[in-house]
Parts: structure tokens; sequence; C-alpha cells
């Protein structure tokens, strides 16, 4: 009997996968790489998920549906990459021929997560960030999501780069006056984390 759900958290550094049984009770479970295939590309992108699904060991024939978020994934328009991860989904994995696999973008999983269909509204913000919203009348709205090396405002990255920013242009005596004193702490709190005795070695950490 299909009996086990698969549930992807696929984000743009790293990806959790569990497994579900009928009473929806976590029976499996493991993570690993990005399934970005934007970023990293499509073979990639597979080879590290199906090195997540080996890892759960589980019977593949009980599989009843996949539902991945992934953050390549489009939900406004189509993106092409989508069909040929699908493709290779069912094609090198021993899934079920009545298996269902799911693909929507990891925000709006997460957004029907906490919503359940209903109206409301969301910001995630991971490697990239990401806003979204559900009306009353189920119509679905994105803000944001161009991809961490454009636009993604408050993610992760985006917080980062700042960050460095900020430490360099301390370094360089750029900016107002107290840049030096407060840029300096932070400086020294990113050569303290990195083991490093200088800015300039932050570039290649």
């Amino acid at each position: 009997m299909c009996s086990i759900i698969i549930g992807v958290d696929g984000g743009g550094t790293k990806t959790r996968v569990s497994a579900v049984d009928a009473g929806g009770r976590i029976i499996a479970g493991s993570e690993g790489a990005s399934i970005n295939y934007n970023n990293i590309g499509v073979d990639k992108a597979f080879s590290n998920f199906k090195y997540i699904m080996e890892d759960l060991h589980i019977d593949y024939a009980k599989i009843r549906a996949v539902s991945i978020g992934d953050p390549a994934q489009d939900d406004i328009c189509v993106n092409p990459h989508t069909e040929n991860f699908t493709r290779k989904i069912r094609t090198h994995l021993p899934l079920g021929p009545m298996t269902e696999i799911y693909i929507k973008s990891d925000v709006y999983m997460a957004l029907y997560g906490l919503t359940q269909g209903k109206a409301g509204a969301l910001i995630v913000s991971g490697t990239g960030s990401m806003g979204a919203a559900i009306d009353e009348n189920g119509g679905f709205y994105v803000a944001g999501g161009w991809g961490f090396p454009i636009n993604d405002t408050g993610s992760g990255y985006d917080i980062a780069v700042a960050a460095f920013q900020y430490i360099f242009d301390a370094f360089d005596q750029f900016g107002y006056r107290d840049i030096a004193k407060t840029g300096g702490m932070l400086s020294a709190a990113a050569l303290d984390y990195y083991g490093v005795s200088h800015p300039r070695e932050l570039i290649n950490c």
C-alpha cells in the first residue's frame, strides 16, 4: 500500500526531507545540499536530491507522493528546468507509476503551511528572500525572490555582504566619522570567527 508522503524543503544552501506515514508521523528524515537548479544546474540538483532520498532508507514502492518546495520554481512564470528536474526524478528513482510529484516554490509551500490556503502573507529570509501572499479569492502574489546575487534585500546573503562592505569601508576609512570604531569592532569579530589576522584575508574565506 502506498502510504508514505515525502516532504522536501529545498533551500538555496541546504535541503531537508521528511517521510511521513498515513497518520502524519515522521518516520524518516535526512538533509543535504541545495536542489536549487537555477543556481547549480539540473544535474547537480538531482544528484543532491537523489543522495538525500537514498539516505532515508525507505521502500520507494510505498511512496504515495513527493511534495517539493524548491526556490528554483517560479509560481508566476514557467521555469523550463522544472520539467527536466521532474523527469529525472521519474526516470532515475524507483518510484511507483502512480506516485505523484508536486513542485512549487519554497515560499509557496511555507505560505500554504501557514495559512492552509486561507488569506495571509509571509516573508522568507534564508540565503535569498521573498514575500508572498494569498488573498480571499485564492490569488497568489509575490515580491522579491529575484535571486540573491541580484537583489534579495534582507536575505542572509544580503546581510552578510552588507557586513563585509562595512568592514572593508572601515579599513579603507570610507564613510562617516564613527565607522572606524564600529567597523573595527565588527572586523575584530569577523577576523576571530574566520581565524585570520587581516581584513584582506576575509576575501579568501
